[in-house]
């Protein structure tokens, strides 16, 4: 069954009243319910707490309930896996605000990441008079080898840079738009 927030608040507001944690029970959360009503909603201190996050709150428990009712073959488990694949399944996202924190998106999505590891990339070929190796550009940006790799290839692809192999082995990329006048390396 939904929870509403507007019963929760109701419910939490009794813990000024001698009897904290009611909301915590309604809400699925017996332990933390159990320590809000022996000690008075954690000094009023978590009461307070929970009536700024209670939006928060009964969202979580909304999706919880949300997912147990769902069909098992869906394979959801755990939270924040939960949150996401409902997210998914329902072809929207829902606002920042309302996700749960462990359900919010840890990193940016690959198109901004990319679109950054460019810029990066870029700013180092710059700086190297428009030549940079893979090394380089992990060493540099804090992107891992595979990433800088792969990031470059697609810099190539693009036909924005070129491919040359230096003395030493190494795949050099050159970016003609930021090439150097003076000579990069000497014989």
């Amino acid at each position: 069954m939904k929870k509403e927030l507007w019963v929760s608040y109701l419910l939490a507001v009794l813990g000024f009243f001698g009897i904290g944690g009611v909301h915590r029970f309604y809400l699925g959360k017996p332990i933390s319910g159990l320590l809000y009503l022996f000690t008075g909603g954690l000094f009023g201190i978590g009461t307070v707490v929970d009536l700024v996050r209670m939006p928060d709150l009964v969202a979580t428990e909304n999706l919880r309930l949300l997912a147990a009712s769902a069909d098992p073959a869906l394979g959801l488990h755990g939270d924040a896996e939960t949150s996401a694949k409902l997210a998914q399944l329902m072809g929207r996202q829902r606002p920042p605000a309302l996700l749960p924190p462990s359900a919010a998106p840890a990193t940016p999505p690959a198109e901004d990441l990319s679109v950054k590891a460019e810029h990066q990339i870029l700013q180092l070929a710059k700086q190297r008079g428009g030549t940079v190796t893979i090394a380089m550009v992990a060493l540099e940006t804090g992107l891992p080898m595979a990433q800088a790799k792969t990031e470059l290839e697609r810099l190539t692809q693009s036909g924005f840079c070129r491919v040359d192999v230096a003395e030493d082995g190494a795949e050099v990329y050159l970016f003609p738009g930021l090439a150097s006048t003076r000579p990069i390396m000497t014989s």
